[in-house]
């Protein structure tokens, strides 16, 4: 799938009105690179090994009420996603449709990548670890960034804009997370800038939050927390 730097690799349907489909990919141990492409109209699962993503663009618009889940899914893997665009058509997403990167029980990286109308648009679940930085998300009808039931990520300097939800969460289900450093992000004009659950040994720094209904959010349900999480040196302007 790999293009040039002005000469992009393309998947798109021939009368871009219908999509076509989805491209799985079973890797077993082995490593997939997709570089330079634009895939239109449809969606990628890439299950197992190692996936290196730089310099793409995916866009997708959804009719009909159709399901299309995540835009880029990877699954019991690990991947590196670099330096790409990821839409769908402003209005058509929603909660578990419509969303963007998803790596689940899968390390990796998401950096320098543009976000637009996507519901959950980074969006880990049951990692190890992670870093998510250097993104642009705009306009999100849910969270910004997702990360649910994973230990030892580092989130930052990443620009958040316009979720209805919140514009960093962190949360798990009914399981002790820790280990998190979120710094340096810009979150404006979200309903919650950050919202932490049952999460403890982290930090929380140098994180501007503008316009925000609420700046900051953290409820703790588990009894064994036994260890802070340090909030400082952080702007709250305009925010509840």
């Amino acid at each position: 799938f790999n293009g040039t730097v002005g000469n992009s690799s393309k998947i798109t349907p021939v009368d871009n009105v219908n999509q076509w489909g989805k491209l799985i990919v079973n890797l077993k141990d082995n490593t997939l690179s997709i570089k330079h492409a634009i895939f239109n109209f449809g969606t990628i699962l890439i299950n197992n090994g190692f996936t290196i993503i730089d310099s793409i663009s995916m866009e997708h618009e959804i009719f009909n009420n159709e399901t299309i889940g995540q835009l880029l899914r990877i699954e019991s893997g690990s991947a590196s996603v670099s330096n790409s665009d990821f839409a769908v058509d402003n209005g058509t997403s929603s909660y578990g449709n419509g969303e963007g990167v998803f790596l689940s029980q899968s390390n990796g990286i998401v950096q320098n990548c543009k976000f637009y109308s996507l519901a959950d648009p980074i969006q880990f679940s049951y990692s190890d670890s992670g870093i998510v930085k250097n993104n642009m998300i705009f306009n999100s009808p849910d969270d910004g960034i997702d990360i649910n039931s994973c230990n030892n990520f580092t989130v930052e300097n990443n620009s958040i804009m316009n979720c209805k939800d919140k514009g960093i969460s962190i949360s798990s289900d009914a399981m002790l997370v820790k280990n998190f450093n979120i710094r340096r992000n810009i979150i404006r004009d979200c309903r919650i800038g950050i919202g932490l659950k049952d999460i403890e040994k982290s930090f929380v720094e140098n994180n501007t939050l503008y316009n925000n209904d609420n700046g900051f959010y953290y409820v703790k349900y588990l009894s064994e927390i036994k260890y802070p999480v340090v909030i400082r040196n952080n702007i709250f302007s305009q925010c509840s």
